[in-house]
């Protein structure tokens, strides 16, 4: 049997494009602009064909479910002085080498491109085990996987928010 090549839907919906599928946009763009949104409403949306059809959309939604803030819980601004050395670098470096081959969005990356988004992920991983460490009152541990989820966020939120929605993940889901 032939694997499964895993993607991240980049700009068409994974309804192909009918009109259900724009429907269903419209639906979630006019949930976003009510305030306060509807939470639960927008979260339904997960659980249906396509979930949230675009990464233009997750990319809106996933901060809203996440209550992350684009201007306080910045990498840059909340994060960047917990990239440090960590007891997991061996195996997170090993991991991430391996890493961003099997998604069909990044094969048009060149090696260049390829060894900044790594680097990026090696920040976001290192400096979230970091922070949670420091900050937390329960230590976050990587594990196996871990920077596939890291990876999806990173490559859809960009590496200002990943780590912030990382972050509000492993308080709650990842524990």
């Amino acid at each position: 049997m032939k694997p499964r090549r895993k993607t991240i839907n980049s700009s068409r919906t994974r309804t192909r494009g009918n009109q259900d599928g724009q429907e269903k946009i419209k639906q979630i763009e006019s949930l976003l602009t009510i305030s306060p949104v509807d939470i639960a409403k927008l979260k339904s949306f997960a659980f249906t064909r396509g979930g949230f059809c675009t990464d233009s959309i997750r990319q809106k939604v996933w901060p809203k479910l996440l209550c992350l803030n684009p201007f306080t819980d910045s990498f840059e601004n909340k994060y960047q002085s917990y990239v440090q050395d960590h007891s997991s670098d061996t195996q997170i470096h090993l991991d991430i080498n391996r890493s961003l081959n099997h998604y069909y969005c990044l094969n048009q990356l060149t090696r260049g491109q390829k060894r900044k988004k790594r680097r990026a992920l090696f920040q976001l991983i290192n400096g979230l085990l970091n922070y949670s460490s420091t900050t937390l009152s329960t230590t976050l541990y990587y594990y196996q996987g871990f920077h596939d989820i890291c990876t999806v966020f990173l490559m859809v939120l960009g590496e200002d928010l990943a780590l912030a929605a990382m972050d509000q993940l492993s308080k709650s889901y990842f524990r």
